[in-house]
């Protein structure tokens, strides 16, 4: 329809023809349809392409926007990333330059200690010597080699973990090494009581058999001497100790020491080897220590390439090792007298003419080049190798440096015609060669040379054979700890400043107590010294020390623990305490301070500070005792005169005060008297009256504390007695305990007039009265003079009640009947009581 209406339009426009139309126009209308349909689908094309093309565009600029911000946050990914590369960086720079400012302040802080100690043990040593019995100089020391030993543990450590410290190793046999520290060593056992064995492979080891390492003497000493200290340290009396060599085939050997101590668990031995790491840190470790010298074993077997370890249980004992490579020693090839290296055939056959002469070196061997030397010494041990400085295939000096190091024992001589000083002194030292001949060589010379080479051959080694143990270097043998007979030591001197009074030292080194009560005797104290917290603890529940000075670490009862037991223990809860210790911090002070220490004396302390310290606390416990004796006047004397002794402890602890203002309350008074006293104390007369009245108010004052009451007064024979007051109890109980009171006090008066019968007082009776009421109570008088008591209807009604009672009996008042319970009492009458308003119903207590 839509060509239709086109072509119509063109006819009207005059630009088709009619019979145009009418002959085509079917088929033109066809075409024209197609036309204009494939004009609009080129349109709708074109429409759809366009806003692809917009669509596209906002894509891939969103997808731009997206790249820029992901590269904008990789860049800044990337920046923080390098930002801590260089802080990192940094960082580690700062923790080099301070490790390197620690070991050089380590290493200059030993230099420093070695030079004055180096002072200081020198003339020690020889004031020593001169005096073998003064106790101070061998104590001092003693000590000035432990520190020694100590700062130099210290010194070397640092400067293997500096890379400083390298080892001079050489070849040095373990054998001969081992069996010379174990000469030594086994002197420190016999004064403990310790057997100790050496062994090699299990059997009992030999000193001329050869095992050679390469090792730096010094080193190897302190390694062996570290472990035999710490064996030494923890073995008991009557144990055991072996120091052997064991054989991993040709190629290794450990050197170990056994002991039969307490064992080390699993998680103990993690620790070992670390530096300023201890098995056993709490504050009552049996064995002190640094912690430094298995470190430092470590350093030293591992620059030597060897290995360290341990094998331990708990109460098995332990079983110290460090294990190095092996030197062949030839040990089971020909010893031969004799290698002469000589490339030079004529100078080979004249040695040969001159030598023969000589019976020690008769049938050398001879070799003309570096290659055949060292074929002949792969198959034979030789006592002495001679070699020219130039031969074939190598240098002379570089083979004796390799014989060295493969034969330790053999003696070495170079031949050389140079006249190089340089050389001489580097083939001195660095191959360790014996001698050095210049050629030519006189053969009488040589023939004297070599002679006394082979002869000087001892087959132990050149270090090994000069090798001696050092002292120093094994640790201090002396057990800590070790409980001893506990004897009283210096003498009653009243006039020094002790005055004799008595002070325990506790301290697990015996060098220490000494020290201490050293000082403390000779101001005229008295000591008594225990070795260990324990021993301690109950010294001072046995001996009652005026004074304990205490270390702070000690073996099984530390000096804190110690302290709180003392603290808890009222019968020596008060004893001053002075804690000694090596831990100088704040910390360790509150410590001390917060469990009851008086003195924390920190060491190293002058023989000054202790003394000051022991005087001003033993003069502070003087006035403390003198207070204490006047406390314990007042309370015989006075308080328990009047008080029962439970209201004492009451008022003396706190608990009930008789300084509290005067109060209204409930409360039961008793009121006893006797009838016919005045009358009988004109018969007996002062004396007589005297006597009989004290021994009667003691008797009822017993029986009236046995229950509860508290005793107003005494009125002559009159006694007043409250209960309720000063301590708290219910009107039930109240009653209770004055009834029963009134009971006991008439049988016991009924005790006393039968003893009284022949005194003409046997006729005696008490009469009781009690009331229950309310009455005023508290203190009464003035600042000089007081009176604590009750006032009031109450106290007048039981006054009353007694007056009327019947003699030996105990009459009570209807509101105490009523507190009672039934069948208590018996109802006696309505009195007509002295000041009391009407009649009052009284009741006998049955």
């Amino acid at each position: 329809m839509l060509a239709g209406s086109f072509l119509l339009a063109l006819n009207a426009a005059g630009i088709v023809p009619s019979n145009f139309l009418t002959t085509n126009g079917s088929q033109i209308g066809s075409m024209l349809e197609v036309i204009l349909l494939s004009l609009a689908l080129g349109r709708r094309m074109k429409t759809l392409e366009q806003k692809n093309l917009v669509i596209q565009r906002e894509a891939a600029e969103q997808l731009q926007n997206k790249v820029e911000e992901r590269t904008q946050e990789l860049n800044l990914q990337r920046d923080e990333a390098e930002a801590l590369r260089v802080k990192a960086q940094e960082d580690a720079e700062k923790l080099r330059e301070l490790d390197q400012q620690k070991t050089a302040f380590f290493q200059n802080m030993s230099h420093e200690l070695r030079t004055p100690l180096t002072l200081i043990l020198g003339p020690l040593e020889q004031s020593a010597k001169r005096h073998t019995n003064d106790d101070d100089i061998a104590v001092a020391t003693k000590n000035a080699r432990r520190l020694l030993r100590l700062v130099n543990q210290l010194l070397d450590f640092q400067k293997l973990e500096a890379g400083k410290k390298e080892l001079n190793l050489r070849p040095l046999n373990l054998n001969r090494f081992t069996h010379v520290l174990g000469d030594y060593f086994a002197s420190a056992c016999s004064s403990k009581t310790i057997a100790f064995n050496m062994t090699r492979d299990g059997r009992e080891l030999i000193r001329d058999e050869v095992l050679a390492i390469r090792s730096e003497p010094d080193s190897l000493e302190k390694i062996a001497f570290n472990f035999l200290s710490n064996a030494l340290k923890y073995t008991p009396r009557g144990g055991q100790i072996e120091l052997g060599l064991l054989s991993h085939g040709e190629t290794k050997v450990r050197l170990f020491v056994r002991d039969s101590g307490p064992g080390i668990s699993e998680e103990g031995q993690t620790k070992l080897f670390q530096v300023f790491s201890q098995v056993e840190g709490s504050t009552t470790r049996e064995y002190e220590g640094t912690g430094l010298g298995l470190a430092l074993v470590k350093s030293l077997v591992e620059e030597m390439g060897g290995t360290v370890g341990v094998e331990s249980a708990p109460g098995k004992g332990s079983t110290f090792f460090a294990e190095f490579p092996v030197i062949e020693s030839f040990a089971n090839k020909p010893l031969r007298p004799l290698l002469l290296i000589e490339d030079d055939e004529a100078t080979l056959h004249m040695y040969e003419r001159g030598l023969s002469k000589v019976e020690l070196l008769t049938g050398f061997d001879q070799a003309v080049d570096y290659g055949s030397a060292m074929k002949l010494l792969e198959e034979n041990r030789y006592k002495l190798v001679v070699s020219d400085g130039n031969i074939p295939g190598g240098d002379g000096a570089e083979l004796l440096a390799r014989v060295r190091d493969i034969s330790p024992d053999t003696k070495l001589v170079l031949l050389t015609g140079e006249d190089n000083q340089a050389r001489f002194q580097d083939a001195l030292s660095n191959a360790r060669i014996d001698q050095i001949l210049l050629k030519p060589v006189d053969l009488q010379e040589l023939r004297q040379t070599l002679s006394h080479w082979v002869e000087s051959y001892s087959g132990e080694g050149e270090e090994s054979g000069e090798f001696q143990a050092r002292a120093w270097l094994l640790a201090d043998e002396a057990e800590t700890g070790v409980e001893t007979d506990v004897e009283e030591e210096g003498d009653l001197a009243l006039d020094s400043e002790g005055k004799g009074q008595l002070v325990l030292v506790v301290d697990d080194l015996e060098d220490m107590r000494n020290l201490i009560g050293n000082a403390l005797k000779k101001r005229g104290y008295r000591v008594l010294k225990a070795a260990n917290g324990e021993q301690g603890y109950k010294v001072i529940c046995d001996r009652r020390p005026d004074l304990v000075i205490s270390d702070w670490m000690m073996p099984k009862l530390s000096g804190p623990d110690m302290l709180k037991q003392v603290r808890a223990n009222t019968n020596v809860a008060t004893t001053p305490f002075i804690l000694l210790t090596a831990k100088s911090d704040e910390e360790s002070k509150l410590i001390g301070t917060e469990i009851g220490a008086d003195v924390f004396l920190g060491k190293p302390f002058n023989d000054q500070e202790l003394g000051s310290a022991v005087r001003n606390l033993l003069g502070l416990k003087s006035r403390e005792k003198e207070v204490q004796k006047l406390n314990d006047y007042i309370t015989e004397s006075v308080l328990k005169r009047y008080l029962p002794p439970t209201l004492i402890g009451d008022i003396l602890s706190g608990e009930i005060s008789m300084d509290k203002p005067a109060e209204l309350r409930d409360i039961t008074v008793l009121f006893s008297d006797l009838k016919g006293f005045t009358k009988t104390s004109e018969d007996l007369g002062p004396e007589g009256i005297s006597a009989f009245l004290n021994e009667y108010l003691t008797v009822m004052n017993e029986v009236i504390f046995e229950h509860g009451g508290t005793i107003d007064k005494f009125i002559g024979d009159a006694i007043m007695v409250l209960f309720g007051a000063p301590q708290d109890m219910s009107p039930e109980e109240q009653v209770k305990r004055a009834t029963y009171c009134a009971k006991v006090m008439q049988e016991r008066m009924c005790d006393l007039a039968h003893q009284w019968r022949n005194d003409g007082a046997g006729h005696l009776q008490m009469r009781i009265g009690i009331h229950h009421g309310s009455a005023v109570v508290g203190n009464f008088g003035s600042t000089q003079r007081s009176d604590y008591t009750a006032i009031g209807p109450c106290v007048n009604l039981a006054a009353r009640i007694e007056s009327v009672s019947e003699a030996g009996e105990v009459f009570v008042s209807e509101a105490t009947a009523k507190l009672m319970g039934e069948n208590a009492t018996a109802k006696v009458g309505a009195f007509e009581l002295k000041g009391i308003e009407g009649k009052a119903m009284l009741y006998r207590v049955i």
